[in-house]
Order: structure tokens, then sequence, then C-alpha cells
């Protein structure tokens, strides 16, 4: 099964905000929102991200948003235009808006296999609803129906004092399933502190309510029933307001359930909603999540052009120094993948006579053996859950590197990390942490975990308390 894609669907108009919303910078650092929503995907376990845009904001996209995305996932491009559609279907003459969020996703057809999540742009959407999604999508199947899911936030924490929102208001059933959406576009807090909708024949959504924000989660299937949808939606609906009717999203996946052909999991989240749907929106100072922490923080700034340094030319002057300055008896390879994970550089050293590694004793005997594997990555930020995975991958290599027979003498495994960004939790726990092994006959010596972390934008070199022979080693690579 495919790994799971964001697709982020950001080719909307933004005329109610007047600019190119998308790309404005919101934070005290100059981040924008898709900088916290890429950064937490990529936290969550994403690795590929499809921009929906229009063709013209390619350039100032890439600028913007594709170069500093690339540092985290793979980036590519799908144009949401009036000519993308289904054989036979011409958009209506003069029409100049977008067709909806239901054909944005439509547009991906062609370059998405995967199950896949999808954002909007300019919604602020919080870690832990990331986290949750993929959870779901990396077990997704369809079955007798297709499978799919959505982040339910409630009511209240989507509002805004600035005007009214649109919201798909959802109702469940008792086992957690979407049993009905209705699309609103204008839904606000009125003075009374009731949450009214005025669009129709208006009515109140009770506080708790769970509404969509766009965060869908979908296996591929989803995709060949939005053709069928688009076609009733021009036979249908379109010709009846054919300049500005939108083919909606939620109710594509509304039209499934009621049809029994899908189900759709809501995965509740507690994160409060922010986002740039009107000027009044940018704020004077700092954007803050849900629990009023500034929006900016180290984690993000790894994404920015002009706050850290350009971590692959780092890393290449890095790896380079580090082999050059590999003792003679180790051998090298570059570019290999070790136990599923591509690495840089994969050193090791394996010896049946006399040698000295790291300090540590010669071990005389031409029987004997001896190993040390050094394993370098880059990685573009680290927080402390991705250093527990990377601490994970260093313990089942001690178990699948490491020959332990009756004439073993040790082993090391020497992991590497260089880093953009490396949080300071992350940091204190490395210090923390140990693996050692002392084998027991008939095999015999002892094998041992070296972790270190070296700061891009600093320099400075982090090891576990068994990594710090690696740390004069790796200060005299540095570029």
């Amino acid at each position: 099964m495919h790994q799971p894609v964001l697709v982020i669907m950001a080719a909307g108009l933004g005329s109610r905000y007047g600019g190119l919303k998308q790309i404005d910078p919101l934070g005290p650092n100059g981040q924008i929102i898709l900088d916290y929503s890429i950064y937490d995907a990529y936290r969550a376990g994403f690795r590929r991200v499809v921009f929906i845009i229009k063709p013209e904001l390619e350039d100032a996209f890439e600028q913007a948003i594709g170069r500093k995305a690339r540092r985290l996932m793979q980036v590519d491009y799908v144009y949401q235009t009036l000519s993308v559609l289904p054989e036979g279907l011409v958009a209506p003459a003069g029409r100049e808006k977008p067709l909806g969020t239901g054909h944005a996703v439509y547009c991906v057809k062609d370059a998405v296999d995967a199950p896949f999540a999808v954002i909007n742009a300019d919604d602020f959407y919080g870690a832990d609803a990331f986290a949750k999604i993929y959870a779901f999508l990396s077990t997704a199947r369809d079955d007798g129906k297709y499978r799919y899911c959505m982040v339910g936030y409630a009511v209240e924490n989507t509002l805004t004092e600035n005007g009214t929102v649109s919201r798909g208001v959802c109702t469940t059933d008792a086992d957690g399933l979407l049993t009905d959406i209705v699309e609103r576009t204008k839904i606000a807090r009125d003075a009374d502190g009731v949450i009214r909708f005025t669009d129709g024949a208006g009515g109140v959504i009770a506080p708790g309510t769970p509404v969509s924000m766009n965060l869908w989660g979908f296996t591929p299937s989803f995709l060949g029933e939005l053709e069928a949808q688009l076609r009733d939606f021009f036979a249908n609906k379109l010709p009846g307001d054919p300049m500005k009717a939108e083919f909606y999203l939620p109710s594509a996946v509304d039209t499934l359930i009621t049809a029994g052909k899908a189900t759709a999991r809501v995965l509740h989240t507690g994160a409060k909603w922010f986002g740039v749907t009107y000027q009044a929106h940018r704020p004077a100072g700092p954007a803050r999540d849900d629990a009023g922490r500034p929006l900016s923080g180290g984690a993000v700034t790894a994404m920015q052009t002009n706050k850290t340094p350009d971590l692959s030319t780092y890393f290449a002057a890095f790896r380079d120094n580090l082999e050059a300055g590999l003792d003679k008896a180790f051998n090298s390879m570059r570019n290999v993948s070790v136990e599923g994970r591509l690495t840089a550089l994969h050193a090791w050293f394996d010896s049946d006579s006399e040698q000295k590694v790291l300090g540590v004793i010669p071990i005389g005997g031409a029987m004997l053996h001896s190993h040390e594997h050094r394993l370098l990555f880059s990685v573009p930020a680290l927080d402390r859950g991705a250093l527990d995975a990377w601490w994970d991958y260093a313990k089942g290599l001690q178990h699948t590197l490491v020959r332990a027979d009756p004439l073993h003498q040790f082993s090391i495994i020497s992991l590497i990390l260089v880093c953009g960004s490396c949080e300071g939790a992350a940091l204190r726990r490395l210090r923390r942490l140990s693996s050692d092994v002392n084998y027991r006959p008939p095999a015999t010596g002892w094998s041992t975990v070296r972790m270190a972390v070296v700061d891009a934008s600093t320099g400075k070199v982090s090891t576990n308390r068994a990594g710090a022979p690696l740390a004069a080693i790796l200060r005299q690579a540095q570029p």
C-alpha cells in the first residue's frame, strides 16, 4: 500500500481577503499558515504534498512555499482550471470562477494513486488533526463500502469575529460515522451568544456540533466517484447559476453516504481554527494557537528560507568532510539502503586483527572480530517524536548488523543526524538514551548505540552518553 499523500487546495481566488491569501506572511518571523500545516503533516508522517493551484500562481508558490516544503517532502503541482473536466463536459462560456472544492480534488486524478488527505491552504488545523488523519489513512482499506474519514471540529472553535464562515455541519451515528453533512455558507455567533446560520431558511447550531473544515481522508476510489458527480452537477445544478454555482467537496461525500456506497468516520479534535478568510483576520501581532501560544517556534523556522542555512549545501559539505576524515580501516559507500532507510553515507569497520576504533582498547587475535557502522542522514527538522523513531531504528540495527558469536569482541552502531532545526526537548532526551548489550555464551563481547545530532544552523553537536567519542570527529567535519 502506498504511503498517504497530502493534497492542499490553494486555487481559490481569495476575493473576500483581498489578495493572494495563501502566501501572505502572518507569523512574527514571516511564517505563513501553510508552513505550519506542512510541518505538522510532516511530523504526522506525510512525505509527499500535492498543491492544487492556478497555473499563474506556480512561480509565486514555488518561491514562497515549494522551496521550503521540499526540505520536508516531495512537492508536486496540479492545476485547477475550467478545462480539467470529464470527457464531453465544457465550462459555461464567460465563467471565470473555479468550479468548487469537489472539482479541485477531481483535478488530482492523474497525480494521486494512494490514500490522501485534503486540506485548505488558508486554514490552521493543528498537529493533532494531522496525526489522527495520517493514522487512519495508513490502514485505510475499502471493502464492501468505500472507507473515508474527516476531522471534525466543534463549531464554536471555528468561528470568527470578523464576519461569517462556511462550514459543513455534520451529524454522526452511535458508531461515530458521518450520516449527514450540510454545507452552510453563513455561520456566525450573534450578540446573544447563539450560533446561527442565515443562508437558506436559517437556523441554530448547537455548541459541540462537529463541522468540517475540509480536512478529509480518502482512498483513491473517491477520485473515480467524483467524475460521475461532476457530470450530474453539470446536468442538474450548474445550469441554474452558470457563473457562480460550485461543486462542493462535502456534498460529494454526502451523496456517497446517502447512496450507501461509503462511510466517513469522524475523527474529533479539540483544536481551534485559525484562518484568513477576511482581511481583518490578519493579526496585528503573532497569530496564536488554541493554547494561546504564538505560532512561531523553532520547529517551523526550519522552513524559513531567510532564517536557516541551505541544509542541502551544508549537508553535502559535511558528508564530504566526514568521509575524507575516515580512518583508513573504514570502508564507505554513499546513498545506500540500510534496513529500509537510504543513508547518505555508510562507513563500516570490520576487523579480525588488531585495530583501534574511536578510543576502544585494541583487541588482539587474528580470529577475533570487532565492528563499527557509521550511518549519516539529513533530517530537516527534529522533534522528540522524530528522535524516538530514529532511536528505534538505531536499536534495530544493533540486532541486524551485529554478528555476536563466540569470537565477537565488540560492535558499535553510530547514527549521525544532521538537522536543519532541532527542538530543545529532543536534544535533552538524546542525552538520556542508551542501549548497551553484553552478550551471553556462546556469544561474547558487547555492543552499543552511539547517536549524534548536528544542528546545521549553529554547528552544535549533541550526543547520547555513549556517543561522546563522536563529538570531536563531527566537529572536525563541520563545513
